[in-house]
């Protein structure tokens, strides 16, 4: 016992040892960067396949400016430098341009996405009637990209690389007199269609 009569306290058993360090709370998870390398992806040098000319080589070094855009790019410069056989060929010409749908058609169909504050919400900024004018200009884009029927044009290259010698000839439209790819379905310079015609029973 003490001096003063009490009995002392027994000795805790925790003292001298630290606290365990608390575990920093893991940070907020987000999305992983994209880094790509501009020019990085290209195809294997071969002499049979020449180099693009100026003016590619000078459009597809302005076509960037965000890691999408030359990811894209680089896709296309790879396309033009790749040495293709004749499969290959008529595959990258229908899907560049000419099958339903083509990258034409896709890329018309981003630029409709990026015009329209709705699923674009860097528009939503802008004021109502900015917000209107641009989503009618890239919507307007998308339509007269498939009314043009370029695609027409290149679905033809498939039946003349294939060799089909019976292969539909163009027609003419009844309206203007201009010449169009078998394939079209309406003229692409009137647009009135070749069933319409005073002449068609």
């Amino acid at each position: 016992m003490s001096p003063d009569g009490s009995r002392p306290s027994a000795p805790r058993r925790d003292r001298g040892r630290q606290a365990a360090p608390r575990t920093p709370a893991a940070p907020p998870r987000r999305h992983p960067v994209i880094t790509h390398r501009p020019g990085h992806q290209t195809p294997p040098v071969d002499p049979a396949v020449p180099p693009l000319d100026d003016e590619l080589e000078d459009m597809l070094a302005v076509l960037g400016g965000s890691v999408g855009l030359d990811m894209l790019a680089d896709a296309l410069r790879y396309i033009a430098l790749e040495r293709h056989d004749v499969k290959a060929t008529k595959t990258n010409l229908l899907c560049l341009a000419g099958a339903e749908p083509n990258v034409v058609d896709l890329i018309a169909g981003i630029v409709a996405r990026l015009g329209d504050a709705a699923s674009n919400p860097a528009l939503r900024e802008l004021g109502d009637a900015q917000q209107a004018g641009v989503r009618e200009l890239t919507s307007d884009y998308a339509r007269l990209t498939d009314e043009a029927q370029l695609k027409a044009l290149i679905s033809e290259t498939a039946p003349v690389i294939d060799g089909d010698e019976t292969a539909p000839a163009n027609w003419v439209c009844w309206f203007c007199a201009a010449e169009n790819s078998p394939s079209a379905r309406t003229c692409g310079f009137c647009h009135h269609r070749p069933e319409d015609g005073p002449n068609t029973t």
